[in-house]
């Protein structure tokens, strides 16, 4: 089994950038991300984990 991590940044997640104003940092997204990430990567381990860009999409949250 593998797990693809990502799609954090996509408006049905629930975390709510989609209605800002002004575009959300990485260091915000960082923090609100680190719990499902860590989550995963814990669960799955680095081995079966990878990371992706799930963009245009997250672009609608994330600058």
């Amino acid at each position: 089994m593998r797990c693809k991590i990502g799609g954090l940044g996509m408006q049905f997640s629930g975390f709510g950038y989609e209605r800002r104003q002004e575009p959300v940092g990485h260091r915000a997204l960082a923090a609100a991300w680190r719990p499902y990430v860590e989550t995963a990567i814990e669960a799955i381990g680095t081995d079966r984990s990878m990371m992706e860009s799930n963009f245009p999409p997250d672009g609608y949250s994330a600058c």
